[in-house]
């Protein structure tokens, strides 16, 4: 089961920026176009990816976790780079959560 979020910036330039930057990270493991796949090796689960995000706009990504890792976790909180972002589970406007949240850690 996946868990999905649209993660909303406040700058036009924050969402391609984290995506460039987490695609020269060692956990990623492909993109293709809008696509983007992240992988936590450490925790040999058999999986192809654990976190994938798809650019969906200046001000948008889309976040689906496979598998919550801390991890993954501070490589996206290092990739925003102190950029104010909003994580809206399944992109609901009403259902803001923490980055920590999403990605289960306790």
């Amino acid at each position: 089961m996946s868990y999905e979020y649209r993660l909303v910036f406040d700058h036009t330039s924050a969402a391609k920026r984290v995506m460039d930057v987490l695609a020269e990270d060692a956990s990623c493991v492909g993109r293709q176009g809008p696509d983007l796949w992240l992988k936590d090796r450490a925790l040999h689960n058999g999986a192809d990816y654990d976190v994938g995000l798809t650019y969906e706009g200046d001000c948008s990504l889309w976040l689906q976790i496979q598998t919550g890792s801390p991890y993954l976790h501070a490589r996206l909180q290092d990739a925003l780079d102190g950029a104010s972002v909003v994580c809206l589970e399944d992109g609901d406007i009403s259902d803001a959560v923490t980055l920590r949240t999403a990605f289960r850690i306790r």
